[in-house]
């Protein structure tokens, strides 16, 4: 598999680079907006983590994936080198966000803010353990999602994943969202009662640090898993894709 991960990270490597860019800045300007450090670690590596799926289906589109099945590697090697690159390239993303979010926090301290401002970008054990949750959390989500855009694009092909992908992501993120609404969910007593059963969990989590970090790690491994799992699936369509 390393020929295959090689190969795509040095393809891929520009448009990666313009992508990190681009979710530097978005999350720099979500910051100042939300005035909160809490999401941009997520943010970044989700952006990162879309960016390698799009990074596919774009350089296959364009007669790389052709080029590819010439050279001395399997399809299934393939498959497990996208999906490598993109868990490898969302996690260093963030944990490059943590870094900037702490030099931000070390800048802050150092200046004079309002008070509310003080408080928001302060490097204290409740604001570290919201952008460590939040982000984590934002991650699984990126993780799902990018599983989704991989296996679809294996197996119906880019220019049918680029016409299909608007359907598909609406109707993960909305069919949800309208069956609760139509069992009568969304605004009665169960959901309240599981938002102050998660509010109560929260609090337990925030209570022990040691809890907290754990809970934050084990959220991470799901989101690999899924991967890991999605990645079997993909590869399984891509070899018995025809071109």
């Amino acid at each position: 598999m390393k020929p295959a991960f090689l190969v795509d990270l040095r393809v891929y490597r520009d448009y990666l680079m313009r992508t990190f860019r681009i979710a530097l800045v978005i999350t720099v300007f979500e910051m100042v907006a939300l005035q909160s450090m809490a999401p941009v670690p997520g943010m970044m590596g989700t952006i990162l983590l879309i960016g390698c799926a799009q990074t596919g289906l774009t350089n296959d589109s364009h007669g790389w994936e052709c080029a590819r099945l010439v050279m001395p590697i399997s399809r299934r090697e393939v498959v497990y080198a996208r999906y490598c690159i993109a868990a490898a390239v969302g996690l260093l993303a963030a944990l490059l966000g943590a870094v900037i979010c702490v030099a931000v926090g070390l800048v802050a301290s150092g200046l004079d803010l309002p008070a509310e401002q003080a408080a928001a970008f302060a490097l204290t054990a409740e604001n570290l353990g919201v952008m460590a949750l939040s982000s984590s959390l934002i991650l699984l989500v990126g993780c799902v999602m990018l599983g989704i855009l991989l296996a679809v694009g294996f197996k119906l092909g880019m220019t049918k994943t680029t016409q299909q992908l608007p359907f598909i992501l609406l109707l993960v993120t909305l069919v949800p969202l309208i069956m609760l609404s139509a069992l009568g969910m969304m605004d009665n007593s169960p959901l309240d009662a599981l938002v102050a059963s998660l509010g109560g969990v929260l609090d337990g989590l925030f209570a022990q640090g040691w809890v907290l970090i754990l809970t934050c790690v084990a959220i991470v491994c799901v989101g690999l898993v899924v991967l890991a799992l999605t990645a079997q699936l993909a590869a399984k369509f891509y070899e018995a894709r025809d071109f």
